[in-house]
């Protein structure tokens, strides 16, 4: 019998750890397997995701990029949705975005483009490669409307082929967590993610040295080209003894449930995914007032924000929490069930549905 169901083809550079390949997993495992079927083509064989991909008939295929640029890239692009001959195309992150535009624009397949972070350290020939190219997908998703806003500003996409579309988590998962009943010393902290700039690891540890007269220990959890500047940041502070730094690990639950207070200290930040893991799993949220973070978590209801990269900020949030242990208590429970009502991925699955039937009656 033949398949009538939308084909979507992902395309994403890996499908490594991080934001942008875990709301791909998540779109593919909450669509409705009886109307969608998936493909992903990625660049390199970096899969350690794909376990996470739950219907049986996905194919990730691997479509290998050699050097900068790459020129074949298109070419074997082009080849893999040729024998595909996919309903939609759907891309994310720049290399994604330029090869597999380029390429599904050469067979007229309508594409989506999700942006899931604000490019400050994007340089000039990536901006104009992108706004040369922004007519080439039929819609736009971004995962909070701080990034909408970017599209528009960095690219001059017109707002009406944007869509906000924010990335869930399974809050059903992490409400299966221990509740936290209190803060006890010496008292738990977190910060998840790449260690990069934006991340603002540096922050903390700088907030944190101000407050050595506190009994805390903090996990860093992570990956990437900061990790040295931030190890020896840490020895410069006197903190060795109160840090751990610890590689990306593939079960965040287990994490959130043996601490209490979860650091978000990001520069910049498009969303803020771990943000909304932590409350929904309910810990007590702390992150800095940028871009999609204070559109997840509502200062001094849900959780507290800082002045971005401002150590004295931060320290002045965290030792409230040290002090008011009850009512950092309380933002952690108020945290959780806002996360219930708010942050389900079963949402996030519904609005791309629609979207990509939008997108077949597109041309």
């Amino acid at each position: 019998m033949p398949d009538d169901r939308i084909h979507v083809v992902h395309i994403i550079p890996t499908l490594s750890f991080g934001g942008a390949e875990r709301v791909v997993v998540d779109i593919i495992n909450y669509a409705d397997p009886e109307k969608f079927k998936f493909s992903v083509i990625i660049f390199f064989e970096k899969t350690d995701m794909m376990a996470q991909i739950k219907p049986k008939d996905v194919e990730v295929i691997v479509a290998p990029k050699r050097g900068q640029v790459s020129w074949g890239l298109f070419g074997a692009i082009q080849n893999e949705l040729a024998k595909i001959k996919p309903s939609i195309v759907h891309t994310h992150l720049f290399g994604a975005d330029v090869w597999g535009r380029v390429a599904a624009h050469r067979l007229n397949i309508p594409v989506i483009t999700t942006e899931h972070n604000i490019n400050v350290p994007e340089g000039f020939v990536k901006a104009g490669i992108k706004r040369y190219l922004k007519n080439y997908s039929v819609l736009y998703t971004a995962t909070s409307g701080a990034i909408a806003f970017d599209l528009g500003k960095r690219y001059g996409i017109s707002p009406n082929k944007i869509e906000v579309i924010r990335p869930g988590v399974p809050v059903e998962q992490y409400s299966q967590i221990t509740t936290l009943k209190t803060l006890v010393p010496p008292f738990k902290l977190l910060i998840l993610g790449r260690l990069t700039k934006q991340k603002g690891q540096d922050v903390a540890l700088q907030a944190l040295s101000r407050l050595t007269e506190f009994p805390w220990k903090l996990t860093i959890a992570g990956a990437g080209d900061w990790e040295k500047k931030l190890r020896l940041l840490t020895a410069r502070l006197n903190l060795n003894s109160r840090v751990i730094f610890l590689p990306p690990v593939t079960n965040v639950r287990v994490l959130l449930e043996q601490n209490d207070i979860v650091i978000v200290p990001s520069r910049w930040e498009g969303l803020g995914v771990v943000a909304m893991e932590a409350a929904a799993a309910g810990r007590v949220v702390v992150a800095s007032r940028v871009g999609g973070l204070f559109e997840v978590i509502r200062d001094s209801e849900t959780g507290i924000l800082f002045s971005p990269v401002s150590p004295r900020a931060l320290a002045e949030r965290l030792t409230w929490c040290f002090e008011h242990t009850e009512a950092a208590v309380a933002l952690a429970r108020a945290a959780r069930n806002y996360a219930a009502e708010h942050f389900g991925v079963e949402a996030m699955a519904r609005k791309y549905e629609e979207a990509y039937q939008r997108a077949c009656h597109s041309e």
